[in-house]
């Protein structure tokens, strides 16, 4: 599951129509459909049906897209934060997993700009820890937020921020109504994990420190999906909390434990000269 395949589904669902949704898009209607299809392969859920020439929500669509309009929603409003700093200088290229990028990254940013004489342009990509150092070390960013990746090379990883755990669970679940969770009482229970491995392994980590043996109940890459598979019942998954994985039919519970928390490191090219006012950024962000 991918943002544009999100934001394709989102257009065609305001549309009802291929052909509009693609002019839309500035794609072509072969692309947009196979994106469509691709999405529905994912989830295992037919998201549209047809209606003479055009199509509409399934039963299944309806319930996805309030998720869908929700998580764009966030994201969109933090981008925004970070593109408002239009200016002089050149422009910053940030990546940021989505749990940093409103509880820890725009506010530092708005700081920063704050501390200086002239205006400042960024450029913000959310995706999962792998992908944006891919992207660092092939020049896509100046510096990136994330999770720390075992074994790269060539980054230099700063540990800025942390943050507790929490647990999502479905509204009428029995640990609703509950004040925290203890890690043992995920024994073999449907546990919901990220595509991203390190990430995961970092949750893992954690369960088996204190001999809990989850049920892997699914996958998802993004926070719509797991929230949606929360809602629908197929188990919960161990997150911070940060706007997105807010809906009004899940519940934050905190995860009682005092070893494990979630750390955020600052990461940039080892060896790399950087420009004066990226490198003001990442001297801001270590002084901090």
């Amino acid at each position: 599951m991918t943002l544009n395949q999100l934001r394709y589904f989102q257009t065609l669902a305001k549309t009802e129509h291929f052909r509009k949704a693609a002019d839309m898009l500035y794609i072509s209607q072969p692309s947009l459909s196979k994106a469509i299809a691709q999405l529905e392969s994912e989830l295992g859920a037919v998201l549209f049906e047809k209606s003479g020439r055009n199509v509409r929500l399934s039963e299944a669509g309806k319930a996805f897209l309030p998720y869908v309009n929700q998580a764009l929603s966030k994201l969109d409003q933090g981008t925004e934060v970070l593109r408002n700093f239009s200016g002089k200088e050149e422009r910053i290229s940030i990546g940021c997993i989505c749990p940093a990028l409103m509880t820890y990254l725009a506010p530092v940013i708005k700081t920063y700009q704050d501390t200086l004489q002239r205006e400042l342009r960024c450029r913000t990509e959310v995706g999962m820890s792998e992908n944006l150092l891919k992207d660092l070390l092939a020049g896509e960013h100046d510096v990136v937020f994330c999770t720390y990746v075992d074994g790269v090379k060539k980054v230099r990883f700063t540990k800025v921020c942390e943050f507790p755990f929490y647990v999502v669970v479905q509204k009428n679940n029995a640990f609703a109504r509950q004040s925290n969770i203890r890690p043992e009482e995920l024994d073999h229970y449907p546990v919901l994990f990220t595509c991203s491995s390190a990430y995961s392994r970092m949750i893992r980590e954690m369960l088996n420190y204190y001999h809990v043996h989850p049920i892997s109940a699914g996958l998802s890459n993004d926070e719509v999906g797991l929230l949606g598979m929360v809602e629908a019942g197929l188990g919960v998954f161990i997150t911070t909390d940060y706007p997105q994985v807010h809906s009004e039919n899940t519940v934050l519970i905190p995860l009682t434990q005092n070893r494990f928390t979630r750390p955020v490191y600052m990461a940039v090219r080892e060896g790399q000269n950087l420009p004066p006012s990226v490198q003001g950024l990442v001297d801001f962000v270590l002084s901090g």
